[in-house]
């Protein structure tokens, strides 16, 4: 997962309609518009295990 998808999905949680925004929708915004801002950043890539993801998606309300 690019650094960039990361913050993405985190400060967008809640998309249209309140719902989780499709990953696949975020990550062609990513290459279209983020991959720029974020090119840098990316360099580092996250390795992010199933709890970690299940936790933020638990204390946010989404899961």
């Amino acid at each position: 997962m690019n650094v960039s998808t990361l913050f993405y999905v985190l400060e967008n949680l809640e998309g249209k309609n309140e719902e989780l925004i499709n990953l696949e929708e975020i990550y062609e915004l990513e290459q279209k518009y983020l991959s720029g801002l974020f090119g840098m950043i990316d360099k580092a890539r996250l390795t992010v295990r199933s709890e970690v993801i299940k936790n933020i998606l638990q204390s946010t309300g989404t899961e």
